[in-house]
């Protein structure tokens, strides 16, 4: 099978040009296109390998707990904390990336599940509009909070913010895709998505 270039996650894609995410009547632009995703801010994240640390036994925070605190659970393979130091370092570069394939999911699945004349401005709209495309509050339903390791890619775990709700995100790893190496799989319930999702959200 060929595999499709994985253009989930180049935030820069659209940049100056129609958004082929979101349909022209939206005034205001794609704030995904310009990275303005609340995990934007790289220097928030743990980048350099030397100042990782294992804590309560298989937790490795992946941001500082005052800004995100987003953490890694090795589970079973803390003992392999060491070795894998240089390759949760490069993960932690990736989150913001993978929250944004994710939030564009999102907002895909929204838009092709919408009743034809419909408002866009449902509840999962909602969440995503004020997740990206401004900053983020207080009430925002779900927050990243622990990213695990998977045989063959990466695992988010989302958490409610308002009511007691959980999903997550699966992201396959293939290393020969070097612009972007991971490709959404799963949201929620919502499993074997194809390399191509995203093409079909720009016939919105």
């Amino acid at each position: 099978m060929t595999r499709q270039k994985n253009n989930q996650g180049n935030v820069e894609s659209c940049i100056n040009k129609e958004c082929p995410l979101h349909p022209s009547r939206y005034k205001e632009g794609c704030s995904l296109c310009n990275g303005n995703n609340q995990y934007r801010d790289r220097s928030k994240f743990v980048t350099d390998p030397k100042k990782l640390s294992l804590t309560e036994e298989t937790y490795v925070h992946l941001s500082n707990e005052k800004d995100f605190d987003i953490v890694l659970d090795l589970e079973d393979r803390a003992d392999e904390f060491e070795t894998l130091r240089p390759a949760i370092s490069k993960l932690a570069g990736w989150i913001c990336t993978l929250d944004t394939m994710a939030k564009r999911f999102n907002c895909y699945e929204h838009e092709r599940k919408r009743p034809p004349g419909g408002t866009p401005f449902g509840y999962v709209w909602f969440d995503y509009v004020r997740t990206v495309r401004h900053k983020p509050h207080p009430d925002l339903s779900y927050e990243l909070a622990i990213v695990y390791l998977e045989k063959n890619g990466v695992r988010l775990d989302y958490w409610g913010t308002r009511v007691a709700t959980q999903f997550d995100v699966e992201f396959e790893y293939v290393a020969a895709q070097q612009d972007n190496p991971f490709f959404l799989r799963k949201f929620g319930l919502i499993y074997n998505i194809p390399d191509d999702w995203d093409k079909e959200f720009r016939n919105f």
